[in-house]
């Protein structure tokens, strides 16, 4: 995401935590059935707002979250890194990062390039096929004084599909990253599956992700650790009248819609938290770049519980910075 428009995005978030109070079963004229607790859909609003706001931010950007653009993650240190941020950006499991680890490179299979040079045909800065393929196998071992060992597989590719005047589709394939920690018998390992696809054109914008994220941490003396991540989510842009998209150029003032579902298992919290919501907008999100340097400002996101009507979260924009959040059909 873009220090240029990280202020924007974050006007979303602050909307979810500072805005609203959550609503009891039987309060506001409304009785739901007791499904799940205010700590669920607490958490549960939180990362929904989280995929709302990165998927207007890819849109904004004209760019993928999940390859990084242009070289994408050409050396082991960047790969884990972007493990790093992925994992933390959905409360994964406490640990050190594992871009800080010491070791010697591994070396996958890279093509895409002519010469030095990233094949880009029509110059949008999406390369035409770009691939980093580990195989089956690819170990990064360890440096004389060091005591991990990181053994990667699978395969990072991100494509232009030719689309308006920028596409792309990044693809993510069994990529298993596998930490060991050699003097203490520790194993990290995380596999990550997906797809993420944008388009941009003057008439509109779509931007679609479909990730699953699985970690894993075992230690000698401690209890066997798991987390677990799926977002599959959909959403459109359309400017509004007397508006266009431009080539990378941020969001003119249009409409947002978004479609999809998000499940995720956290069992570091205080409370096991595991959530698994239907995301949409069932009245279209105004968006408008003079808001808070970008912001929704008229609309409705909501987040339904296993897809039931009664138990969710709903977030209301009435104007610029007004935003009411509504928790509702939760028990303690």
């Amino acid at each position: 995401m873009s220090t240029l428009r990280a202020g924007a995005i974050l006007a979303i978030l602050l909307t979810l935590t500072a805005c609203g109070e959550p609503t009891k079963e039987s309060e506001g004229g409304r009785t739901y059935p007791p499904t799940t607790t205010f700590v669920n859909l607490d958490a549960g609003s939180w990362h929904g707002g989280y995929e709302l706001a990165w998927g207007i931010g890819q849109m904004d950007t004209q760019s993928p979250r999940l390859v990084e653009i242009p070289g994408a993650a050409t050396s082991t240190r960047e790969l884990l890194a972007l493990v790093d941020r992925l994992t933390a950006d959905g409360a994964g499991l406490s640990r050190a990062p594992l871009a800080s680890l010491n070791f010697i490179e591994c070396h996958p299979v890279i093509t895409g390039y002519d010469g030095a040079l990233l094949r880009d045909t029509d110059a949008d800065g999406i390369p035409d096929d770009y691939k980093v393929d580990y195989g089956s196998s690819c170990v990064a071992v360890p440096e004389q004084d060091a005591i991990i060992r990181v053994t990667i597989s699978g395969y990072r590719r991100l494509q232009d599909d030719g689309h308006g005047f920028r596409s792309f589709r990044a693809t993510v394939k069994d990529l298993v990253l596998l930490v060991e920690y050699l003097a203490t018998g520790a194993v990290y390992r995380a596999v990550l599956n997906g797809t993420e696809t944008g388009s941009f054109a003057a008439g509109g914008a779509t931007y679609s992700t479909d990730v699953t994220i699985t970690e894993f941490r075992s230690a000698p003396g401690e209890p066997d650790r798991e987390w677990f991540r799926h977002v599959d989510l959909s959403l459109g842009f359309t400017p509004g009248v007397g508006n266009s998209l431009a080539f990378n150029t941020p969001l003119p003032y249009g409409h947002v819609t978004l479609d999809g579902a998000m499940q995720q298992i956290e069992p570091e919290a205080a409370e096991r938290i595991w959530y698994d919501f239907a995301l949409d907008s069932p009245t279209t999100l105004q968006w408008d770049p003079g808001c808070n340097g970008g912001d929704v400002i008229v609309g409705v996101f909501r987040g339904r519980y296993r897809g039931e009507e009664d138990v969710g979260f709903e977030v209301t924009w009435g104007s610029c910075g007004a935003a009411v959040r509504e928790l509702y059909g939760f028990v303690g």
